[in-house]
């Protein structure tokens, strides 16, 4: 890092640095705090404002499974201020990265060639993890984060006799700013990004998520007067906010201008496992979750007046623009209004496994695998179009050869609107919605369901059975309960057999399982039994129900 600086502030204070080659300074500090002075950096070749690299790490590990590191990545950008005027010139190309130029009075940029402006990266991360016999946890994180140049003066200018390209730039002007270069003008976007990364497994549970946040950063112009950019090829602004308090905008090219938007971008993704067992039993449960959103990030201009001119094409993706005075757009060939898409779309998977012994509803239960899975899906379409105002004034727009205008607004609130073309389309737009649901089931193994007379056949067997047993030093009651006991029993059986044998015709059970049914009139025989006498007549058939799938 180095410095140098005037430090009187009366006066006319010069601070003059000049090369017939190359200037090159990393992380430099330059002050001048003449308020009548200049400042000046002057290459014959390139001159460039750099930035230091810095970086820090920690590391803090107890084995390859257990561990907690992280780094960080930073800059020392170069800074230049000037209480006068400040002046940076090249003789070829003229190179900032995350550079602070402020000038009190006069900011200008000026290289043969090219002007660049060019964002500097932050970024840090970490990754951790963690592993004992019960739980395993991972984690990680990466953050970037975008730092453009800075520009801040009474004026700027800024003159390149090739390309001007701004990345990320914020420049601030007190009074006017100008864009002049002989080829092209682009404003270009950059992203911040954050992703985050986690998983975690145990006995019951297994969890990984993972997400990605972006944030765009596009260039910011605000000028207090007018602002004007002209390129003798094209001018592109993506995602560019243009702003004059109380001056006119006006955007001119030799052929092409375009105004584009940028898409940003968040996604999320969630899968997750749980596990329940048991000794007759066990369940399942996975889940999946996703959502991915891309959202169109525009362009904006706003002015007393807005001008805007391209020799050939003009284009706009959802770009807002307005005026409180007239606002004119010209085409030479095709003027185009159109829409600026975002996407929003949603997954939602779950199954659950069930094994062993699990009820079935109502009175039973079945023995071998369930497996239900459902699915939903979410899509949707949504457009920002172009809108083109004037709130006191007129809005006009010409084209050489066509106009098109589709899911945009063109407004005058106290003015007129004037559209001149060869051909004129006006289309409308629609934003769409869908959705999807999915539901499956699969079972297979032995399910058990008893009837309401089967089961009291059964209850009553057990109750005259222990009716015997309260009954004891009462002939008469014994054998009044016994035979009660050996009716109902063999009542619910015969219920039980009878349904077995229709469906064993039917060929629906290959084999003879024990129904819990027959299992209810086994106790009760075994609970009371009649010594001597003949079976009661057949009672009534029941309807317990087995069925094999």
């Amino acid at each position: 890092m180095a410095g140098l600086s005037v430090t009187g502030t009366n006066g006319s204070g010069v601070l003059s640095v000049v090369a017939a080659r190359d200037v090159n300074l990393q992380a430099a500090q330059i002050r001048n705090a003449g308020t009548d002075g200049v400042t000046q950096l002057v290459a014959g070749n390139n001159l460039t404002l750099g930035a230091q690299t810095l970086t820090h790490s920690t590391d803090t590990t107890a084995n390859d499974r257990n561990f907690q590191r992280s780094s960080e990545t930073t800059h020392a950008v170069s800074s230049v201020q000037g209480a006068g005027n400040v002046v940076l010139a090249a003789g070829n190309d003229l190179t900032l990265t995350a550079a602070q130029v402020g000038a009190g009075k006069g900011l200008t940029l000026h290289a043969g060639r090219d002007i660049v402006s060019q964002a500097a990266i932050d970024s840090s991360s970490s990754d951790r993890s963690s592993v004992t016999k019960s739980h395993s946890l991972a984690a990680s994180s990466t953050d970037e984060t975008v730092r453009g140049t800075q520009l801040g003066a009474g004026s700027v200018v800024l003159a390149a006799g090739n390309d001007i390209t701004l990345t990320a730039a914020q420049v601030g002007v007190g009074k006017g700013l100008a864009l002049q270069a002989g080829h092209d003008i682009v404003s270009q976007a950059a992203i911040d990004s954050s992703t985050q990364d986690r998983s975690s497994v145990t006995k019951s549970h297994s969890l990984a998520a993972s997400s990605t946040d972006e944030t765009v950063r596009g260039t910011q112009l605000g000028a207090g007067s007018n602002i004007v950019m002209q390129a003798g090829h094209d001018l592109t602004l993506a995602s560019r906010a243009v702003s004059s308090q109380s001056g006119g905008i006006a955007l001119a090219a030799g052929n092409d201008i375009q105004l584009l938007a940028t898409q940003e971008q968040h996604d999320a993704v969630v899968d997750q496992q749980t596990r329940k067992k048991s000794a007759l039993s066990s369940k399942t449960v996975t889940t999946h979750d996703e959502t991915h959103d891309s959202l169109a990030v525009t362009t904006s201009l706003s002015g007393d007046t807005v001008h805007i001119a391209a020799g050939n094409d003009l284009l706009s993706q959802g770009t807002q623009i307005v005026g409180t005075g007239d606002v004119v757009l010209a085409a030479g060939n095709n003027l185009t209004l159109e829409t600026a898409q975002s996407t929003h779309s949603e997954a939602h998977d779950k199954k659950t496994v069930k094994t062993g012994l699990f009820g079935s509803g109502g009175i039973g239960f079945t023995i071998g695998k369930q497996t239900v899975k459902t699915e939903a899906d979410i899509a949707d379409v949504s457009h920002t179009g172009t809108t083109v105002g004037s709130l006191e004034g007129n809005v006009t727009m010409v084209a050489g050869n066509t106009l098109a205008i589709t899911g945009s607004d063109v407004m005058a609130l106290q003015g007129d609107i004037t559209a001149k073309a060869k051909d004129i389309a006006i289309t409308e737009v629609h934003d769409t919605s869908s959705s999807e649901q999915r539901t499956a089931f699969k079972q297979g193994g032995l399910s058990v369901t008893l009837s309401a007379a089967a089961l009291n056949l059964a209850q009553a067997a057990m109750s005259s059975a222990d009716a015997g047993k309260k009954a004891e030093g009462d002939t008469r009651m014994q054998a009044l309960a016994g035979a009660s006991a050996a009716y109902s029993a063999y009542g619910a059986g015969q219920a039980a057999s009878s349904v077995m044998n229709a469906d064993t015709a039917k060929g629906a059970l290959r084999r003879r399982p024990m129904s819990a049914s027959q299992s209810l009139w086994a106790v009760a025989r075994a609970r009371a039994r009649p010594s001597s006498a003949a079976l009661p007549p057949r009672a009534p058939p029941c309807k317990p129900v087995v069925t094999s799938t």
